[in-house]
């Protein structure tokens, strides 16, 4: 038996620990001489491996691994409105003050379910999302009707919001009931934006509902920033420039689609390319899941189609959610 390389040994309070940082695994130890069961313990918990094996190799195998299964799992953002309390310089959005009513929700996710009850995808992972999915008061309605089918997301269930509102109760009330699927996103642009941040923090701890802050303001801010995406001019013009651009993007890469007016779509930035007539409306592209006259199984295959192209229409106008394309300040106000 040899020690695992990912083993990083400290001392905190005149106490000495081995913290493995492939598996998260601390333990405290007095010396270097363990006792039989001591041995076994490290060696169940990775502390220890056999003399013979390759973790960097087993470490990257795992890697490949996840990596694969990740390109199998769907990512649905859910658009409950286009209506945004921010007025944002470089937003792309038309914003009217059209809702998602619970209505129209349950026709699309009652869609979703058939379309996806081949298990055609390893994973589902949902997201709402806008404009501000606060400002839809049928939101809580809306994330309960999502819930009955909880059995067949396998990840978790995102809401995100700015900030500048306090989360209704019948809102907390949904989001506490399911927390072992539910996570609260918090966009934060500071203070002079986001002045609710802190009272919504609050709410969500004393309900034990899981959040994570998404910081953009001042330093060190989230993904380093925005990207302007309002700039529809074209800028690839082969398909190979496209799809090579396109598999650097976390949006194309992630398979994050959205639904928004009751279509399916392979992101939001395409959604609108179509809306503003920029770019035309292709098969293959988009699944018009409130459209009776189509077949689930058209459906099905249209979204399997947008599944696995490595990029569409609206990538060759787009630079991409990608690493390397410059930022701009967050949520500058006109």
């Amino acid at each position: 038996m040899k020690e695992s390389l990912f083993n990083y040994r400290f001392e905190y309070e005149n106490q000495k620990y081995i913290f493995n940082t492939n598996n998260n695994g601390l333990i405290q130890i007095n010396n270097d001489i363990f006792t039989e069961e001591e041995r076994e313990y490290l060696r169940v918990n990775r502390f220890w491996v056999d003399d013979n094996e390759d973790e960097i190799a087993l470490l990257e195998r795992e890697i490949n691994h996840n990596i694969q299964k990740r390109q199998k799992e769907l990512e649905l953002t859910i658009a409950l409105t286009n209506y945004c309390n921010f007025s944002c310089v470089y937003c792309y959005q038309n914003k009217n003050e059209k809702l998602m009513t619970t209505e129209v929700a349950n026709m699309i996710i009652e869609k979703i379910d058939r379309i996806l009850n081949d298990n055609i995808f390893e994973g589902i992972n949902i997201h709402y999302f806008g404009g501000e999915p606060l400002l839809n008061k049928d939101c809580a309605q809306i994330l309960e009707e999502v819930h009955k089918y909880e059995n067949q997301i396998t990840g978790s269930v995102d809401f995100v919001t700015n900030g500048t509102m306090e989360i209704p109760d019948d809102i907390i009330s949904v989001l506490a009931k399911h927390i072992d699927k539910t996570k609260v996103v918090l966009s934060n642009y500071g203070e002079k934006l986001s002045k609710k941040i802190d009272i919504i923090e609050e709410t969500l701890k004393q309900n034990g509902i899981p959040y994570r802050v998404s910081k953009f303001y001042g330093d060190d801010l989230y993904y380093d920033g925005w990207i302007d995406f309002s700039n529809h001019d074209l800028k690839w013009k082969t398909i190979e420039e496209r799809d090579q651009n396109a598999q650097k993007c976390v949006h194309r890469v992630g398979k994050y689609f959205v639904i928004n007016d009751g279509e399916l779509h392979c992101c939001s930035r395409s959604y609108w390319r179509i809306r503003q007539g920029i770019i035309p409306k292709i098969k293959g592209e988009y699944v018009p899941l409130m459209d009776d006259t189509i077949s689930i199984e058209e459906k099905r295959q249209d979204l399997i189609e947008m599944f696995n192209k490595k990029s569409s229409t609206s990538c060759a106008y787009c630079v991409g959610l990608c690493n390397g394309v410059p930022r701009v300040k967050p949520a500058q106000q006109l």
